[in-house]
């Protein structure tokens, strides 16, 4: 078999010195056309190694760079990765865990994947609230159990494992895995070498793991996928555990079982996805954005894929220079040359944000936490947050940089406005409602409790409150004054359960709701059911 040749995709430039580095070497190069539109062929045909080499160089240079595979038939360049030059936000994504063919049928999997959205400030009125958008999120898919492979009984010799095998088949197809299972484990103890059923034992095990996975059971998951992995190499098991471990917020375990299933299946393009929320996960963003645009030369495609290359394309293109410099607690990156006193000021804020909040919430991380500093302009661009908005958190805390000052008590709020949502989202594994949230990170601006209760009841004066289940989007759409009255609403919900619950029974709702739906964890954490809480809650506000 011949060896496999590549070729080299130009697909853009990281900014316009980078463009120039790149034309001036193809330039030299002696390539045509080098103004040309992109994305556009500039090498074809070499070896692997070759075409890793020119790759490196360009992208040393700046280049934004993809390699194709000549021996496949070739897609259209209008398919490959655009420059990363006009950018859009993301939506929350959900990732399918893969149909896997067994005895010829295949068993639909499927699980979701939180892309974090973004929270985005609101100014603060004067003197009260400095309020965030609520954290976008789609609740994780649940799906019924598809169609159960059916298997060939002439390929099992025994009798006896031929009857648990069928006897088991039938028990999956009535949703009863668990005892579906146990049939085939006996039946393996018969005849451990038939091939139909360590492959349908292997299936079974898989749709399983699923079915935790979509219950939040991570622990049974793995469970299952661990025993799956015996029965030999799967690059859905690799997928499964790499999923387990992004929802459990292990970026590095999740990088290593993706990394392992992309070379048993490397045209499986939902590897590549799951592989660049690994690589957010890390703050690898240029690592994410080439996983998002070799997923769509496997073929994905769609606005949602193209909005979330875009707006990763422009942080990277914004941060392409940026520092790094440590607090204790954070690490800040900023824009090469940005006046390192406001660098230290932002880091003091967050610092006292730290104590601040965490003594609120009784949650002191051991991990820095990350902050990005933009201008204005690039601020607004890459958050795509409305003009009242001074704050952004995406799994990053996001801020412009703006006349920040020592002892400017709007930054202060800010940095515990931002900071509260990073700890809640963390507790939560992202899946804290958004009312409570915000509610939450309202609450954590106060300096002295019941601060903003005047300025919260007078935003809800007169106007019918919205319920609950309503906030749990985002605000971004909102105008400012029906933001106003979301966060003002949300910041007295969090109140009402602070009072009535205390922060220990909050803490364990925001531990629950990590891996339980909403309302089991609501009830099981609090004692009563959400439309309860709400009813009480309006009642005690005066809604009508």
């Amino acid at each position: 078999m011949a060896e496999p040749v590549y070729d080299v995709l130009l697909v853009g430039f990281r900014n316009d010195l980078a463009r120039a580095r790149t034309l001036k070497f193809l330039d030299g190069e002696n390539h045509e056309d080098i103004s040309q539109p992109l994305p556009r062929l500039i090498y074809a045909g070499l070896a692997r190694n070759e075409a890793e080499q020119v790759r490196a160089e360009l992208e040393r240079l700046g280049a934004q760079v993809t390699l194709r595979n000549a021996n496949q038939p070739a897609m259209p360049l209008t398919d490959v990765a655009p420059p990363a030059s006009a950018i859009a936000p993301s939506l929350a994504r959900a990732l399918s865990l893969a149909a896997i063919a067994a005895v010829g049928v295949a068993l639909l999997l499927v699980v979701s994947l939180n892309l974090k959205p973004q929270a985005r400030h609101p100014p603060a009125p004067p003197r009260r609230a400095a309020k965030t958008e609520s954290h976008d999120k789609e609740a994780p898919i649940r799906v019924p159990q598809p169609p159960i492979p059916e298997a060939a009984p002439a390929t099992i010799v025994d009798a006896r494992a031929a009857k648990l095998n069928a006897d088991a088949l039938a028990l999956a197809q009535k949703g009863d895995l668990q005892a579906a299972v146990e049939n085939l484990r006996r039946a393996r103890v018969i005849d451990s070498e038939d091939a139909t059923l360590r492959n349908n034992l292997q299936t079974l095990l898989v749709g399983w793991a699923t079915n935790a996975l979509n219950d939040n059971d991570y622990d049974d998951a793995v469970n299952r996928l661990d025993e799956a992995a015996t029965l030999g190499e799967s690059s859905e098991v690799f997928y499964g555990l790499g999923v387990v471990s992004l929802r459990r917020d292990d970026p590095e375990a999740a990088n290593a079982a993706l990394t392992r299933a992309a070379a048993l299946a490397p045209k499986d393009a939902r590897i590549p996805l799951a592989l660049a929320e690994a690589h957010l996960k890390s703050n690898q963003r240029p690592e994410a954005l080439a996983d998002l645009q070799h997923a769509r030369e496997l073929g994905v495609s769609g606005g949602d894929l193209d909005r979330r290359i875009e707006r990763l394309g422009r942080e990277v293109d914004t941060e392409w220079d940026y520092v790094e410099r440590e607090s204790a607690h954070f690490q800040i990156s900023f824009a090469d040359g940005e006046d390192t006193s406001i660098v230290h000021t932002v880091l003091g804020s967050f610092e006292d944000a730290y104590d601040e909040v965490g003594s609120k919430l009784r949650q002191y991380p051991g991990t820095r936490t990350a902050i990005v500093l933009y201008t204005q302009q690039d601020f607004h661009s890459i958050t795509h947050t409305p003009d009242w908005a001074g704050g952004a958190y995406d799994g990053r805390i996001k801020l412009p940089v703006r006349g920040l000052s020592a002892g400017d008590e709007a930054l202060a709020r800010v940095a515990r406005h931002e900071y509260a949502h990073s700890i809640v989202t963390t507790l939560s594994s992202g899946h804290c409602p958004v009312w409570l949230n915000e509610g939450l990170a309202v609450w954590s601006e106060e300096t002295r409790d019941g601060d903003h209760g005047d300025w919260a009841e007078s935003k809800i004066a007169e106007r019918p409150l919205i319920p609950l289940a309503a906030l749990n989007r985002s605000f971004s759409s909102m105008g400012e004054a029906d933001a106003e009255l979301a966060y003002a609403e949300g910041y007295l919900a969090a109140r009402s359960i602070i009072d009535r619950q205390g922060v220990a029974r909050l803490r364990d709702f925001l531990s629950s709701v990590a891996h339980q739906p909403l309302e089991a964890a609501f009830r099981s954490a609090f004692g009563e059911e959400m439309s309860d809480f709400q009813d009480r809650l309006f009642h005690d506000l005066g809604a009508s």
